[in-house]
């Protein structure tokens, strides 16, 4: 199969008869469709290098009028994300375009594209990677290399606080007493899984604002997130028991009329943290993580020369992945 056209060019995403960049889409929504991260960032649409994310804070909640109207300016925290620009580039043989007959340059073609469609998650678990330690300086930086939320903690902390708002107390989405004290850290049992599910939801819809208000009352989906199989396994078995080995009822059944929903997630990035159940809510403005996109994924061919061997295929896109509300996310470790 020849791919050339006019004076020797070669190309493989508009030649007629391989219409791989078809095939690039196809495998790019393949993609989207996989992911599962999107579903725990709000997406902000951006049109320059650089968005600032000083209005994380919350508006007040509404009081008495008496006399004056008592206006509250918005927190202004020093937060922002810069775009990156993202490439993935297929180097492919002209050779190897004439001699394929079993639709082999397509697949590639489209898996580059389904590749892309799951980017979102790479960026996503390097912001759960890097969500316990503050690295970094100290500048407002909502990427993962910072590992700071807006407010400059860590993002998982035991004393978040809004430092000069209505409500300073100190509030911990890093969770690693009580129940998740188990027999064995790296294996939970569906039993204590359970326990520790139920105090990671608790604990989220526990948490308040900068106004001293509940902040997420409105949070009913959850994404648990594993790194290892038998975490993953005990979160599947204990969302799904109806009763525990105790015979006792399942906690987690009760939360199930209250329409709350769980999406259990596997994501092999994360195999180091063999003791970690991530489990992040969803709901009103604002996630636990930030996706900005200034450039959608695109796809673009080049064929260097007549004397090169070689064409190119690149997929491409500017976008940012950054930290959140780390109210609606909690980490819990098993010791």
């Amino acid at each position: 199969m020849s791919a050339s056209s006019g004076a020797g060019i070669y190309k493989v995403l508009d030649d007629e008869r391989i219409n791989g960049r078809a095939d690039f889409f196809a495998g790019l929504d393949t993609g989207i469709d996989e992911a599962w991260s999107p579903g725990i960032a709000t997406l902000i649409q951006s049109d320059s290098e650089v968005e600032d994310y000083r209005w994380l804070g919350t508006s007040p909640m509404m009081q008495e009028w008496l006399g004056e109207a008592q206006g509250q300016q918005l927190p202004n925290y020093a937060a922002y994300l810069r775009n990156v620009q993202y490439e993935a580039t297929l180097q492919i043989q002209k050779k190897d375009i004439d001699r394929d007959k079993t639709g082999q340059i397509r697949a590639r073609i489209a898996g580059l594209g389904a590749k892309a469609g799951r980017h979102w998650d790479k960026l996503g678990t390097d912001l759960l990677s890097n969500s316990e330690t503050a690295g970094g300086a100290n500048d407002g930086d909502l990427k993962d290399i910072s590992g700071r939320a807006f407010d400059n903690q860590a993002f998982f902390d035991t004393d978040h606080s809004y430092t000069g708002s209505n409500y300073t107390s100190n509030q911990s989405n890093d969770l690693s007493s009580g129940v998740w004290d188990v027999a064995t850290a790296t294996a939970p049992t569906p039993d204590e899984m359970a326990k520790c599910i139920l105090e990671a939801v608790g604990t989220i819809h526990s948490f308040r604002d900068d106004q001293g208000d509940p902040i997420n009352a409105g949070v009913r989906n959850f994404t648990i997130v594993a790194g290892t199989v038998p975490i993953q396994s005990a979160a599947l078995q204990a969302v799904g028991l109806e009763n525990l080995t105790s015979g006792a009822s399942n906690p987690l059944l009760a939360l199930g009329n209250k329409n709350i929903t769980f999406n259990i997630v596997l994501e092999p990035r994360l195999s180091a943290k063999t003791t970690k159940l991530y489990v992040l809510g969803t709901g009103g403005d604002i996630n636990p993580f930030i996706y900005q996109e200034e450039d959608a994924v695109s796809v673009e061919e080049e064929d260097p020369s007549i004397a090169s061997k070689h064409i190119i295929a690149m997929a491409k896109a500017s976008r940012a992945a950054g930290y959140g509300l780390w109210q609606k996310a909690v980490l819990g470790t098993f010791s």
